[in-house]
């Protein structure tokens, strides 16, 4: 799909960057990974009172663009990242993303909004909707806006079975990567001896061994040997973080 000659078609009939990455949010939020900005009650917690008359940025348009930011969140930690997600590989939760979307995410009958966070019946909110393909509301333009925009609207039933076709193939390989895991153990194995190399590199050291300190390069470097993960210990360590992430299964 990604080929030189087929981006270009494959821009008309599937899906842009912009919807990829409100597909992404959405499935953050149903995960519980990140929360709903625009969600009324999270505006009032927050403290943020949407006025487009005093903040240009809630009212940009005509339309309801107020959210509360990542700034917002942070310095009233009202809102925390659950303790589950904590420490969570980006694999993982790629590995999630194809999921959802290839084998649970019901397109045939809703719509992805991340302005509420959750699923919406098509048939009521986008008229133009299809049960064939994908429907995604725009976070701003909303079905109830003075110009309301289906993100999904683009796809044609070439670009629908695209892209569900590419989610399945990408959640089936990264099920592969993580079951066989000789293949995550090379990566781990990789990183290490990179780590290792650059441990023993002279040039990483060069200030202290010019202060005569080598007592102390010695014990840094035996330290480090020392927290190295053998290859028993990391494998074990996988297998045991896969076994939970898939329900001891």
């Amino acid at each position: 799909c990604f080929e030189d000659d087929k981006l270009i078609y494959c821009q008309k009939i599937t899906i842009s960057s912009y919807t990829w990455m409100v597909l992404v949010i959405f499935y953050l939020q149903c995960i519980g990974f990140v929360p709903c900005l625009q969600c009324p009650h999270f505006l009032k917690v927050h403290g943020v009172v949407p006025d487009a008359s005093k903040n240009r940025w809630d009212g940009i348009n005509g339309l309801n663009t107020a959210f509360v930011t990542s700034l917002i969140v942070q310095q009233r930690a009202i809102w925390k990242t659950p303790k589950r997600f904590l420490g969570i590989p980006v694999s993982f939760l790629l590995s999630g993303f194809f999921t959802f979307y290839a084998y649970h995410f019901p397109y045939q009958s809703t719509a992805a909004s991340i302005r509420l966070g959750r699923c919406m019946l098509q048939k009521t909110v986008f008229q133009s909707a299809r049960l064939w393909r994908m429907c995604i509301e725009d976070p701003f333009e909303t079905h109830d806006s003075n110009c309301p925009h289906d993100l999904g609207i683009h796809l044609s039933l070439t670009g629908q079975a695209i892209v569900l076709n590419e989610l399945k193939n990408a959640a089936e390989q990264m099920s592969t990567m993580f079951a066989n895991n000789t293949v995550i153990l090379a990566c781990f194995r990789n990183y290490f001896n990179l780590l290792k190399l650059q441990s023993n590199d002279p040039k990483r050291e060069s200030d202290v061994l010019a202060n005569g300190d080598k007592r102390y390069v010695h014990n840094k470097r035996h330290s480090r040997q020392n927290k190295m993960p053998q290859k028993d210990e990391v494998k074990n360590q996988y297998i045991e973080d896969t076994l939970t992430m898939n329900g001891g299964h």
